[in-house]
């Protein structure tokens, strides 16, 4: 089963989140299997946690306050475009079988820094 993040690339922020992201991704694909989401995690202070955080959605709190919470790929297309409109040919689709890849976005102070995790569908 794949879900670990390369350790080269890790991040610490979303290594915290990223359980609770995968768990969330495959819940959703068993009851809405063509449905595409995307894993934001928003570091304290950031515009990102501030609308995560209004939007009133399931969220999960990091122990430095950062928090995550599965978005649309629309609004991941408006925060990238607004972060860095090159950083939107990395949002591709995503749709072959039971392994997918859940795109992240970890919205910090600084930036916004992208990747994508592959994760196995339950059988």
């Amino acid at each position: 089963m794949v879900d670990e993040p390369d350790p080269n690339s890790s991040d610490p922020v979303v290594d915290f989140h990223l359980p609770s992201l995968l768990a969330q991704a495959r819940a959703l694909a068993e009851v809405s299997p063509e449905m595409r989401v995307v894993g934001l995690v928003a570091d304290k202070g950031t515009t990102e946690a501030a609308m995560l955080t209004s939007k009133g959605t399931m969220l999960t709190t990091g122990p430095d306050k950062s928090v995550s919470a599965l978005v649309s790929r629309e609004l991941a297309k408006d925060i990238l475009h607004n972060a860095n409109p090159k950083l939107l040919e990395w949002l591709y689709e995503d749709w072959a079988g039971s392994q997918r890849r859940l795109p992240v976005i970890h919205a910090a102070r600084q930036g916004a820094r992208t990747g994508s995790i592959p994760y196995d569908l339950p059988v």
